[in-house]
């Protein structure tokens, strides 16, 4: 077809449907399982001992994907920062000392929380209020009215909370609780709980800790501090349906706390 030759109307339309019937590709990876549509993005604030494993257990879903780590210890943040891109053959996971940057992040759904157990509350209430998903791991809180704030704030935000007691759901512990609740092992009088000598720091990471922020670290000590003093409080009134109130109501003896 010469160039000033004029194109009539059914031309142009066997040319239309041509295009239209022309396949149009798509690649498989914004379709697959491992489409970003389809993955939780995520953030680690705290990649110690046990914050590690949670890591290595979460790269290893492929509906999930890891953008950001947030750890004190320099040590710890290097190390699974390289984890993580090396896992996904990218330099896309960005490290960061202070949480509070990673949760300003509006492209981060849901964190995981394996800061050490006196250091749940404020991360936890923090990433309520900034709309992620949390899984933390046990125990839930080191004090009471921690346990309450926490609580609030996620409701409150209508988050999704997980607590990493997930032994309770595997098989052969729920049967080990099936066989004593149905007495199987007679009447239970004692239990004894015990753990390994050195349970404090299995890892002995005490003596290699890597260099961390003295200023952000003494500012959350403060807050903790404020925490503290809403526990003392908490002692003198604990809400109805509490522990204290229920001992009350079953014995006739006001429970003390410790």
């Amino acid at each position: 077809m010469k160039a000033n030759q004029k194109i009539n109307r059914r031309q142009a339309l066997r040319f239309g449907a041509g295009a239209a019937l022309s396949p149009f590709f798509i690649p498989s990876r914004l379709l697959g399982d491992d489409a970003p549509s389809k993955q939780i993005t995520m953030g680690f604030i705290g990649v110690g001992w046990m914050g590690e494993g949670n890591l290595d257990a979460f790269l290893k879903q492929r509906d999930c994907r890891v953008l950001a780590i947030a750890d004190v210890d320099q040590l710890h943040l290097e190390k699974n920062v390289k984890k993580v891109n090396d896992r996904y053959h990218t330099k896309d996971c960005t490290p960061y000392k202070d949480f509070r940057e990673l949760l300003a992040r509006k492209d981060i759904d849901a964190v995981c929380i394996s800061t050490p157990d006196h250091w749940h509350a404020i991360p936890a209430i923090a990433a309520a209020e900034a709309k992620k998903d949390i899984y933390c791991e046990k125990p839930l809180s080191h004090t009471f009215a921690e346990g309450v704030a926490m609580v609030d704030a996620v409701r409150r935000n209508h988050r999704i909370w997980q607590t990493g007691s997930w032994q309770r759901s595997v098989a052969n512990f729920r049967q080990g609780t099936e066989l004593v609740l149905n007495g199987y092992i007679g009447k239970i009088r004692r239990v004894e709980v015990g753990l390994p000598s050195g349970h404090s720091d299995f890892e002995h990471t005490g003596l290699q800790r890597g260099p961390f922020s003295q200023e952000l670290a003494l500012e959350l000590q403060l807050r903790r501090r404020a925490t503290d003093g809403l526990d003392r409080a908490s002692r003198r009134h604990r809400p109805l349906g509490s522990f204290q109130h229920r001992v009350r109501r079953r014995t006739g003896r006001h429970h003390r706390p410790r």
